[in-house]
């Protein structure tokens, strides 16, 4: 299987291809460990297209956490998908609030919402971390605030206004 992967690895490797068989390694045995080692150079320029689920599955398969870190910390920066980078964040317990906190500043609803998801679900509960999703929920609760109110009808309940107005109307004794 390690020959059979290493000979896969001669030749350029799709992200999602290399993501799986990177996991696939850390069942392998001692063996896998080093092809796992040896495949981490490969991940260079690669982590801005990967999503929050293969950083996952790096992260969280075994195998060279260390080296897997090194090379997503120096990348962080250039990562403009925020998804991606609070995962990284949050996986490398980096400290790249600075740059998270700002995108998250600028960040949509739906982009806060998982944000939001992503720092609560993250295996490691870094200040890092912790700084993002306090700004995510922050910026969500601002944005819940600044929401124009929803425009209710201003059309009177006709029926229902008669029906008071003949309920409250003094009765006379002939009608």
């Amino acid at each position: 299987a390690v020959a059979a992967c290493q000979d896969a690895l001669a030749r350029p490797v799709p992200r999602r291809h290399l993501v799986a068989l990177y996991a696939a390694m850390a069942r392998v045995g001692e063996s896998g460990a080093e092809l796992q080692a040896q495949m981490v150079p490969m991940f260079k320029g690669q982590w801005h297209r990967m999503s929050p689920a293969d950083i996952q599955t790096l992260f969280r398969c075994g195998g060279p956490v260390e080296q897997l870190t090194e090379a997503a910390v120096t990348e962080l920066s250039g990562i403009k998908n925020l998804a991606t980078a609070v995962a990284l964040a949050a996986h490398t317990g980096a400290d790249a609030a600075p740059e998270v906190v700002a995108a998250v500043a600028n960040a949509g609803h739906d982009q806060l919402i998982r944000v939001d998801s992503l720092a609560a679900r993250s295996p490691k509960g870094s200040d890092a971390v912790q700084e993002i999703a306090r700004a995510a929920r922050t910026r969500l609760w601002r944005l819940v605030l600044e929401k124009p109110s929803p425009e209710f009808n201003q059309t009177v309940a006709t029926g229902f206004t008669t029906y008071l107005l003949r309920r409250e109307a003094p009765r006379s004794r002939w009608g």
